[in-house]
């Protein structure tokens, strides 16, 4: 599945510098300016105020808040996925300890096999 649209936003705001994102996600600057172009002028809003650093407008921690969201539940669909896929070919599911990321926290939790 395709989720370089929210890596490469999500990477950005947290790094604050098209410079700095654009190392860690290994595309050229340019690449990354241009899909924030093109990414403002769909939903017609300013996402960042290009400052150094930058910084996100409050379009930009909506947009950020949902990115999150929704690639928490594409990271939490894959894993479902993957637990089926192993279950169907006779292998054990993956390890019962499970991270999710909801707003900047990690929560923890276990789940008993028997449960599922």
């Amino acid at each position: 599945m395709n989720t370089h649209r929210f890596d490469y936003f999500i990477t950005l705001a947290r790094e604050r510098s098209f410079t700095k994102a654009a190392k860690q996600l290994h595309i050229t600057q340019q690449t990354l300016s241009n899909y924030v172009a093109q990414l403002e002028k769909e939903i017609c809003s300013t996402l960042f105020v290009r400052n150094i650093p930058l910084k996100l407008t409050y379009a930009g921690e909506i947009y950020l808040r949902y990115a999150l969201a929704i690639q928490n539940q594409m990271e939490n669909m894959q894993h479902e996925l993957d637990d089926v896929s192993q279950k169907e070919r006779g292998l054990p599911s993956r390890s019962p300890l499970h991270f999710i990321q909801e707003k900047n926290y990690f929560l923890m939790y276990f789940f008993l096999p028997s449960m599922m």
